[in-house]
């Protein structure tokens, strides 16, 4: 039965040619929306690291044209800004921070831990940082006015650089050599930390201390705020006039950290919305050619199907043998695409291009979207079959002798 069916698909292989393309350009675009809609539903289900409601982000452009070129005045003026918003009423206390959560800046870069290189994600925070944010402390402690006196730069790490460096052992009291020579020294892990938002995926974190106030020490550039309960949006300008009367060269934006929750929401999902564009473009395509190919089929093969209900055949064998046809050809344009999906990343991809890290940051979700792609694609086949196998299922011996 099955070789028969081969058979007649691959009689008609010209005509089942660009359907079969069509399923298979469909399925690749289908599987990218679908693993990429897994790999963001699983981030969003990962610890956050911090809590970002009731919390305010003041912006400070100091109109300088270099982040490093700050002077001791600005140390000074950027301490007094941060004790002026703590003195509001409604404010249940503040911090600086370099990148504020949620927003597009970062630094990044590698480190060397016991010769190892790994790849972090820096930034810069005062002490209060971690009860603004209320980071969870695994082990160790955060900032605070003990590092005064120690000549070894204190930093925290999250849990994902803990686990990647040093396994099951306590990294608290541990050194290494940081940017520019420096040997810094981790005083406390916190929980795996990520600061672009539930839909990111998990990466190595660094805090480093800012002190206040130092001349030597690089202020940040936005100022965390907590709020007691909920504010009008209309204390916006109200603190921002405050904030003039301290600095009036410099300017502010204020911004709710939920308002920048959405923002990168709809940064992290517009490549999804685009490709469900795409890929619901192609399914309607294959469905219309599907049904398209199966109608015209059916028409042309009138005679074949008249003379089988002629020797016997009965009509569910008939609307069977449609379905079954449908399937096979479903299946040649699914099987290219697992080829593809399987193979193409780990041989083509050349060691400098971005393809391996994809997959490898797909990894865990990769057959979950492939599955899911290969059952909608044989659903989709499926009930575009159902009305031309219906109509052929219909065809009755009388029709093939008037066709003849």
């Amino acid at each position: 039965m099955i070789r028969h069916m081969l058979k007649l698909v691959w009689k008609r292989k010209k005509l089942n040619a660009l359907i079969m393309v069509e399923i298979f350009i469909s399925f690749l675009v289908l599987f990218a929306v679908l693993t990429m809609s897994f790999h963001l539903l699983q981030n969003y289900h990962r610890p956050l690291g911090f809590e970002w409601r009731n919390v305010w982000n003041v912006a400070i452009d100091v109109k300088q044209t270099s982040d490093d070129n700050w002077s001791a005045d600005t140390s000074t003026k950027f301490a007094t800004l941060l004790h002026e918003i703590e003195q509001v009423p409604e404010v249940a206390m503040a911090a600086g921070v370099l990148h504020p959560p949620y927003s597009f800046g970062s630094t990044t870069g590698s480190i060397e831990i016991d010769g190892r290189s790994f790849e972090i994600e820096v930034n810069e925070v005062t002490d209060d940082f971690v009860a603004v944010m209320k980071l969870r402390l695994l082990e160790g402690r955060f900032f605070g006015p003990e590092d005064d006196a120690h000549q070894t730069e204190p930093v925290i790490i999250d849990g994902d650089l803990a686990r990647d460096a040093f396994g099951e052992s306590s990294p608290v009291g541990k050194t290494f050599v940081f940017w520019g020579g420096r040997e810094v020294r981790i005083v406390g892990v916190v929980e795996d930390f990520r600061s672009r938002g539930e839909l990111s995926s998990p990466g190595n974190f660094l805090f480093r201390r800012v002190r206040l106030g130092d001349a030597a020490t690089r202020p940040p550039r936005n100022i965390a705020v907590r709020f007691d309960a909920p504010v009008e949006a209309s204390f916006e300008e109200e603190l921002i006039t405050r904030l003039q009367s301290i600095a009036p060269e410099w300017s502010f934006t204020i911004r709710p950290l939920s308002a920048m929750r959405d923002a990168s929401y709809r940064l992290a999902l517009a490549p999804i919305m685009i490709g469900a564009v795409i890929a619901g473009f192609m399914i309607l395509m294959v469905a219309l050619g599907l049904i398209g190919v199966l109608w015209q089929n059916i028409t042309r093969r009138t005679d074949e199907l008249g003379l089988r209900r002629a020797v016997g055949a009965t009509s569910g064998r008939i609307y069977r043998q449609i379905i079954f046809e449908t399937l096979i050809i479903t299946t040649f344009g699914v099987m290219a695409g697992i080829l593809i999906i399987v193979q193409v990343p780990d041989t083509l991809a050349p060691s400098d291009s971005p393809l391996p890290e994809l997959v490898a940051m797909f990894r865990g979700v990769r057959s979950i979207g492939m599955a899911a792609s290969i059952a909608t694609i044989y659903i989709l086949a499926i009930v575009c079959s159902l009305y031309p196998s219906w109509l052929a299922s219909r065809i009755q011996p009388a029709a093939a002798m008037q066709y003849e």
